[in-house]
C-alpha cells in the first residue's frame, strides 16, 4: 500500500502544479483593428459630378491625395489617388498548444481623372491585401506579430 501512496503523490503535486497554471494559458488572444487614410465610400462619390466637380473641390473635400500622376490613358490628364487601407488581424491560443488567426485586412483605392482642373472620371478597386509598408507602420508587419 505505502508504494501507491508514493506513486499517487508525485502525479498529484504534477496534477495540482498544471491546474494552477492553466488558467493563465487556457486561451491568450488579442486583435487589432485600424483605419488608415481617407475612406471614400459610395455617397461621397455620388457628390462627385463629371465634368462638373474641381480638382480644388476634390481637394477641399477629401484632403491632399496619396498620389499625383500623369494619366496612363489620357495624356494630359492627371489622376488623384486616394489610397485607404482597413487592417483587422485577430489571433489566439489556446493550452499555448492549438493557434488560430485571421487577417481581414484590406485596400480600397479610388482614383479620380483630372483634366484641365475638372474631373472627367473616377475608378474604385478594392484590394485584399494590405502594403507592407502599412504594417510595417502600424507595427503589425510579419516579423513582429509572428505570422
Amino acid at each position: 500500500m505505502s508504494r501507491m501512496v508514493g506513486t499517487r503523490y508525485p502525479v498529484c503535486v504534477l496534477a495540482l502544479l498544471f491546474l494552477l497554471n492553466l488558467p493563465a494559458c487556457v486561451v491568450v488572444g488579442g486583435s487589432h483593428y485600424e483605419e488608415v487614410g481617407v475612406p471614400i465610400g459610395s455617397a461621397s462619390l455620388a457628390q462627385v459630378a463629371i465634368g462638373k466637380t474641381t480638382e480644388v473641390w476634390i481637394t477641399a473635400v477629401f484632403g491632399e491625395s496619396t498620389a499625383r500622376e500623369p494619366s496612363v490613358h489620357h495624356p494630359g490628364s492627371v489622376e488623384l489617388v486616394y489610397e485607404s487601407y482597413v487592417i483587422d488581424r485577430r489571433g489566439s491560443l489556446l493550452l499555448m498548444l492549438l493557434g488560430n488567426a485571421s487577417n481581414d485586412s484590406s485596400t480600397c483605392r479610388v482614383v479620380f481623372e483630372i483634366t484641365e482642373g475638372v474631373v472627367t472620371g473616377h475608378t474604385v478597386e478594392t484590394i485584399a491585401d494590405v502594403p507592407d509598408h502599412v504594417l510595417e507602420e502600424a507595427g503589425l508587419d510579419d516579423e513582429e506579430d509572428g505570422s
